[in-house]
């Protein structure tokens, strides 16, 4: 094949174009991962217990405060998950609702939620489900 220079200058072109959108996505991932975290970081500032303890009834009351500015942040920042990583994405966010409602049965003396599949219930301690949805904004 003979490249002549107007082929040249629109592979070029093309090329850089592909460049410029991969390097906006990018950025753009990185800021709403930013956002992301500290959205999530800011909506549990000083709600959940010491690790490993289990939230008391006021301190459900505000994670159930909390959870819409947290289901926003998560509708923000999905879009922009890979399609591979977007099924562990919604995983470990259905198991941090299913862990922060258990956390609320169990404080309470509530019937558990549902079980996810399987038949066991989610006893994933909140931190360690927070720490799950917050790696994928890294």
């Amino acid at each position: 094949m003979n490249w002549n220079v107007p082929d040249i200058i629109i592979v070029t072109g093309v090329v850089a174009y592909v460049l410029v959108i991969a390097l906006y996505i990018t950025a753009k991932r990185r800021e709403v991962g930013d956002e992301f975290r500290h959205a999530v970081r800011a909506a549990l500032a000083g709600i959940l217990p010491a690790p490993g303890a289990a939230p008391g009834p006021a301190e459900m009351t505000c994670l159930a405060a909390a959870l819409p500015a947290i289901e926003a942040a998560v509708a923000r920042f999905r879009p922009f998950i890979s399609f591979t990583e977007r099924r562990a994405f919604d995983e470990a966010w259905r198991r941090f609702q299913l862990s922060t409602a258990m956390a609320g049965a169990l404080s309470t003396g509530s019937p558990p939620p549902a079980t996810v599949e399987g038949g066991e219930h989610p006893h994933l301690p909140i931190y360690q489900g927070v720490e799950a949805l917050l790696r994928f904004a890294r």
